[in-house]
């Protein structure tokens, strides 16, 4: 939902390049519907919604994690971040070095490393950096965000929350001018997103943020559907 919206903004000032490790298959230009033949995470409905949104809004789609296959599980792992940052490298910024691309991907792929780790691992994000001679801007959004357990949240979280009380995803800024990094190495990320807890559900029994952040509402079910005993979900 926060990529989906993040992503209509981005399309206002220029950015026209969409990719996913999700994509499993290349996306025709005129594509407007989501078929399950394009990847695993996209039947998530949350994450369909968005690339729906960012298929009207007239994005390029970039598939990129198709390959990399090596029996050794480091090298598969090595050899996957580096056939993602070649693959983005030409089908985007060989053709457009200017072009402006949003690359959605999950955790450390978006890390940014000063050095590759022992096994020679280094992540999409650093070896764009050093291909493009540029420096990305990263985002981290999978730290801050509730959980639907207090135990299980990150403490510095439920100190923030409780203390700022955002009814959207926000950002902290530090006393210097930058942006805080909780829980991850300074310099990891360019900025760090804090989500609203919003995990609690509603009187329909959904998630509160499914109606707040997603805008979605509730609609009755037809009444053939409905059982006659048990609960229907």
């Amino acid at each position: 939902v926060f990529a989906g919206k993040l992503a209509a903004e981005l399309k206002k000032i220029g950015f026209d390049y969409l990719a996913a490790e999700a994509f499993e298959k290349d996306i025709a230009p005129q594509a407007r519907t989501i078929t399950k033949d394009i990847g695993f995470y996209p039947m998530e409905p949350m994450y369909a919604g968005f690339l729906r949104h960012a298929m009207r809004e007239g994005w390029t789609f970039v598939t990129y994690d198709n390959g990399a296959l090596n029996p050794d599980p480091a090298q598969r792992e090595r050899l996957r971040e580096i056939s993602a940052a070649n693959k983005n490298v030409e089908k985007v910024f060989a053709k457009n070095p200017r072009a402006k691309l949003f690359m959605y991907v999950g955790y450390g792929h978006a890390v940014k490393m000063d050095a590759a780790r022992p096994d020679g691992w280094k992540s999409v994000a650093t070896l764009l950096r050093e291909k493009l001679g540029i420096e990305p801007l990263t985002i981290d959004q999978t730290t801050m965000y509730g959980r639907g357990d207090v135990r299980t949240d990150h403490p510095q979280y439920r100190a923030a929350i409780q203390r700022f009380a955002p009814d959207k995803a926000v950002v902290l800024k530090t006393a210097a001018g930058g942006y805080a990094m909780v829980g991850i190495k300074p310099g990891s990320y360019d900025v760090q997103v804090f989500h609203p807890d919003e995990t609690r559900l509603t009187q329909h029994g959904r998630p509160l943020w499914m109606e707040t952040q997603a805008g979605l509402k509730p609609r009755a079910g037809p009444g053939r559907l409905v059982p006659g005993r048990g609960r229907p979900l």
